[in-house]
This record gives C-alpha cells, sequence and structure tokens, in this order.
C-alpha cells in the first residue's frame, strides 16, 4: 500500500475476520480512548463500528480503515473517510496507537508517511477539549483549531465538547 519505516501497512475488509479479530484486540488495548469518548470500554463489535458508523450519502469504498504492524502484531490503526466533511477532504475518524508504542514518535511517523500517501486535499479531525495531550499531538503535526462543537455518542449518548482542526496536504 505504502511504506511507514519499520512498519506493514494493510488496508482492512470487514469481511476478513482474521483482520477484525486483530483490530478488535487493537482497540480493547487502547480502551482509554474508549473511555474517554465513549465513558465505557469498546464494545465487542467495536471493529466492525470502524466500517459501519458513516454518514448515509458514503459507501464502504469512502472508508480507510489501515492497520499498521510492526511484525505480525497490529500496533496501530487510523479509519480515514473520504470526501468528508467536503470533496477533498479526509476525515480522520479514529487514531489510535497501541500504549507500548506511544511516546517514542511511532504516531507522527505514521501520519507524516499516511498523509503523504493521501498527497492532496485537507485532513480533518476531532480531539475532545478533555484529551490535552491528544490536541497537542495534533497540533504538532500542522493541525489548527476551526470551531468547537457539542457532541453525542451515538453508541452511548455521552456528551462532549470536541476541537474540529484541519491541516492543509
Amino acid at each position: 500500500m505504502f511504506a511507514v519505516k519499520g512498519l506493514r501497512v494493510s488496508r482492512f475488509r470487514r469481511d476478513d475476520d482474521a483482520a477484525m479479530r486483530d483490530l478488535q484486540d487493537l482497540l480493547e488495548r487502547c480502551s482509554a480512548y474508549y473511555e474517554l469518548h465513549e465513558e465505557e470500554p469498546p464494545r465487542p463489535s467495536a471493529a466492525h463500528d470502524e466500517f459501519d458508523m458513516i454518514p448515509a450519502a458514503y459507501s464502504r469504498d469512502d472508508i480507510f480503515v489501515l492497520g499498521y504492524f510492526d511484525r505480525d502484531r497490529l500496533i496501530a490503526e487510523m479509519s480515514l473517510l473520504r470526501g468528508y466533511p467536503a470533496a477533498g477532504d479526509w476525515w480522520v475518524a479514529l487514531f489510535v496507537v497501541d500504549p507500548a508504542y506511544r511516546g517514542r514518535g511511532t504516531g507522527r511517523r505514521i501520519c507524516e508517511a499516511t498523509f503523504e500517501w493521501i498527497g492532496s486535499g485537507t485532513i480533518v479531525m476531532a480531539v475532545d477539549e478533555k484529551n490535552p495531550r491528544g490536541e497537542k499531538f495534533w497540533r504538532s503535526l500542522g493541525f489548527a483549531e476551526t470551531k468547537r462543537v457539542d457532541y453525542t455518542a451515538p453508541t452511548t449518548g455521552s456528551q462532549r465538547r470536541l476541537i474540529i482542526m484541519r491541516r492543509g496536504i
């Protein structure tokens, strides 16, 4: 697909049972993300939800669920939606890195290579106001705040305030 130094990148398919097991395992290792954003651990359907929770006007062809492997171990995942919220944009719906790989530049390497692969346009994402470490990470990658919005999680009803950020590529 494309190269990230020291890692293998793969695009997941919803009908690949082995990939869904790997993804579910990673999401459970990254449960702190879900506990912050959803106020509960990841659901047993979390891996499949990455493919199912998209705006009605989009198809699964517009979803890119990318897995980043250190040898055979899935250590990070980025879910992207092409053309959202506007043509030419790429929405980062989720980006998680295995806790054992954080703080070592892995997330930065993954983002830089992935954004280079996308090529042009704008990357848009949201970070929770209660996640200052995440906000600092995205700002260090050149993202700038465009607005703040109230959000209610569809699965749990958890309410929070999000910082919408953009970066041109």
